[in-house]
């Protein structure tokens, strides 16, 4: 009978132990280049975007989902979206690094004021200025400007912003 409490009170001993060890590597996160950080970990942050002849499409925490992936290759891909309500913007560049940089790709989806909802993307067109970036310590924020087709033969301009905390 004793050997038969100990047996289960040294299982036991085992379970509280991997339980905290597994908790312990949990929060032992550290953020590096290249590793993408869960939503829930953002801070905060905040992405707007201006399409000529419409409004002002605006993405922020606790709302939105707005996250940055950075990595050594170099490249960086910043993301606005949500998927309640017709809005993302994706953005690619070949840095990580402060400065201002070639578009790899945009990609937008939002409500035009129409009512009707445009997807629409372009490559290798616009800039990206980077202002501050830390894919470390989960920064980045910065500035764009490029053109998207808009309808069968209209473009037009787009300017945004991106700030990000995580």
């Amino acid at each position: 009978m004793n050997i038969m409490k100990t047996a289960i009170t040294t299982k036991r001993a085992i379970y509280v132990l991997l339980a905290f060890l597994g908790m312990a590597g949990i929060t032992s996160c550290v953020k590096e280049v290249g590793h993408f950080i869960s939503v829930s970990t953002v801070k905060s942050a905040t992405m707007q975007f201006y399409v000529q002849g419409d409004t002002t499409h605006t993405m922020a925490t606790t709302v939105d989902t707005i996250s940055f992936v950075s990595v050594a290759t170099p490249q960086t891909t910043v993301i606005g979206k949500n998927g309640q309500r017709p809005i993302n913007c994706t953005l690619v560049f070949n840095a990580n690094t402060k400065g201002t940089f070639s578009l790899v790709s945009l990609s937008l989806k939002y409500k035009q004021k129409s009512g009707t909802t445009l997807t629409t993307s372009n490559s290798n067109y616009g800039t990206v200025t980077v202002d501050s970036i830390n894919a470390t310590k989960g920064y980045i924020s910065g500035s764009f400007v490029s053109k998207v087709l808009v309808a069968t033969a209209d473009t037009a301009n787009v300017v945004g912003t991106f700030s990000i905390q995580q």
